[in-house]
């Protein structure tokens, strides 16, 4: 072939692949509708992800990775269901399937710990070392365990217990501030309707259809929905408000679903607990919690991804998850927590507490864990590095049950290493205790609702609701920092042992 001849077919050929490419349908997004998956672009078409390239100032379908997009949740996943298809905060810790530790026996689930039998001092402690502690003349051993055993097998102490302590009163204040969450999410169903358990006071539920109520309004306006509840057995009816907000405010923002709560007692007009939750187009889920009680206050914070689990949605375990949350007390007491779950069932959590005034305590640990919930949430092994009254502490510890039946020193554990990556005197986190702001004056307690909905909880079809909800919260997760026993031997060690208080 001549050399003009093969100019001219590759130029052709360069056409045909020029006019080939310009073929190709373009596409540009709005907010939210292109999303990055391991450094590459997908965007919603028709309602779907799917993998994009950029070409030029817009982009194409990526044919060379037709799967990269599937992990997303779908972009109108939550769109009919709403409120009622959000998981429970309860299921963020849900491992993921793979390896774990595997010790001898079977760990307890973490919110049966502070009614155990026999009690923390034998969970953490071996037979007899806090009896011994208590008895005003322990001897060198019972001394050397009480924080932390120094050899294998012996107590992984209070460092032990600080450990899962840290991660169930993060818990504990995720649980108080998502309560109203939990209600509402399973209160929208026809056969409450029917049995009388709900009824429609003023204003329409959308389409006459009580499944609708917390779906997204369309248009430009917010639905604003209004529950009066009562047969709880106190004084009057809490009052909650929802609002869930449009499809216009949704697509300005990137988002698939998002909702405004709070709660008021009857006739009052401060909020006593307030939520917000955000859904993105991808999945991005963002929770932000309130919750007044008496004199406490606690704030929770959520970030994770979603993902479809069947025709459910569920928090993601291939994605990490993590959470702060701060409490405050009376008295000058208070708690702080950040919390990250990982991939690799890990969870890795820092803590600022000061449960006795002048006595600030702070730690950060590295601990591996199993259970779809914390319905059956266990740590296996963990990992901690604590300052507490004597100063800068590390330990190790592992469950074993084949003999012992408690949590036990384990020096020469795989998670000695990690614990040394947080420094208490530099690392933000640790610089300041907990402070939580209680301002809820964006909410409106006398607001006018679109629906008002009254639900009587004394009635046996929303009774099994309510003790659904109330079996998701933890309770008692001070169990170490509140135990007679452990206090009693805490005040010996300090006295008795030769450790300067």
């Amino acid at each position: 072939m001549k050399i003009s001849h093969l100019v001219v077919l590759v130029a052709i050929l360069l056409v045909a692949a020029t006019d080939s490419a310009s073929a190709q349908k373009r596409y540009t997004f709005k907010r939210g509708e292109l999303v990055q998956v391991s450094g590459k672009s997908c965007g919603v078409i028709g309602g779907k992800w799917t993998p994009v390239k950029k070409s030029g100032r817009s982009y194409v379908v990526d044919i060379s990775n037709k799967t990269r997009c599937s992990r997303l949740l779908s972009p109108t996943a939550l769109r009919r269901g709403g409120l009622g298809k959000l998981p429970s905060a309860t299921t963020l810790v849900r491992s993921r399937s793979g390896r774990v530790a595997d010790p001898s026996g079977t760990p307890p689930i973490l919110k049966n710990i502070p009614t155990i039998s026999g009690g923390i001092k034998n969970l953490f402690w071996n037979a007899g070392v806090i009896d011994d502690l208590k008895g005003g003349s322990p001897s060198t051993q019972s001394c050397s365990e009480f924080f932390v055993g120094p050899t294998d097998g012996t107590s992984a102490g209070l460092i032990g217990c600080f450990s899962i302590q840290g991660v169930g009163f993060a818990f504990q204040s995720i649980l108080e501030g998502a309560g109203g969450t939990c209600y509402m999410r399973n209160v929208p169903k026809q056969r409450f309707v029917d049995s009388g358990a709900i009824t429609v006071i003023d204003g329409e539920l959308p389409d006459g259809d009580i499944t609708k109520v917390f779906s997204v309004p369309s248009g430009n306006r917010d639905r604003l929905v209004k529950v009066v509840i009562s047969g709880f057995g106190g004084p009057g009816a809490q009052v909650g408000h929802l609002r869930i907000d449009s499809a216009t405010k949704l697509s300005n923002a990137g988002r698939q679903y998002a909702y405004s709560s709070w709660f008021c007692p009857e006739g009052g007009t401060t909020a006593e607990s307030a939520e917000r939750v955000t859904v993105s187009l991808s999945g991005q889920y963002g929770f932000t919690g309130l919750h007044k009680e008496d004199s406490t206050l606690f704030e929770s914070k959520i970030s994770a991804a979603l993902a479809s689990q069947g025709s459910a949605v569920a928090f993601d375990p291939s994605q990490v998850r993590t959470s702060t949350n701060q409490a405050t007390f009376s008295g000058g007491r208070s708690f702080k927590a950040s919390v990250t779950i990982t991939p690799q069932n890990r969870i890795l959590t820092k803590v600022f507490d000061i449960f006795a005034v002048g006595m600030p305590h702070k730690n950060y640990s590295v601990g591996e864990f199993t259970g779809s919930s914390l319905a059956d949430f266990r740590v296996l092994q963990s990992a901690l590095k604590d300052r507490f009254v004597v100063g800068d502490m590390a330990g190790v510890f592992e469950y074993r049950g084949s003999s012992t039946s408690r949590y036990v020193s384990a020096p020469d554990g795989d998670l000695a290493d990690e614990v040394n990556a947080v420094n208490f005197d530099t690392d933000p986190f640790y610089v300041e205790p907990a402070s939580v702001d209680d301002d809820m004056s964006d909410y409106d307690c006398s607001v006018t609702a679109d629906v008002t909905l009254q639900m009587d909880f004394s009635d046996p079809a929303l009774r099994s609701v309510a003790s659904m909800c109330e079996r998701e919260r933890l309770s008692g997760m001070d169990f170490c920092s509140s135990d007679p026993d452990v206090s009693a031997a805490m005040a010996q060690v300090i006295t008795s042992c030769g450790i300067p208080g």
